[in-house]
């Protein structure tokens, strides 16, 4: 659900060449509100899914955030 670009770019001028990389990570950990909207329409028991799998991701981030400190 988590929205990711990835943007990459060869550079070339007179002193050489390089490579530009551009990385753009949402780390929500719901979707927004009009792909909720969407995929209720699909299934009206999207939410309760939804919130299910936001709380388990949230203990998951507590504790491997806790390992690390």
């Amino acid at each position: 659900m988590a929205k990711q670009q990835r943007k990459q770019q060869l550079v070339r001028s007179q002193h050489g060449q390089g490579h530009v990389v551009e990385e753009v990570f949402d780390d929500n950990l719901l979707p927004d509100a009009s792909e909720i909207e969407k995929l209720h329409k699909i299934d009206p028991n999207i939410l309760d899914w939804l919130k299910s799998c936001a709380e388990k991701e949230q203990k998951f981030r507590h504790e491997a955030f806790g390992k690390k400190s």
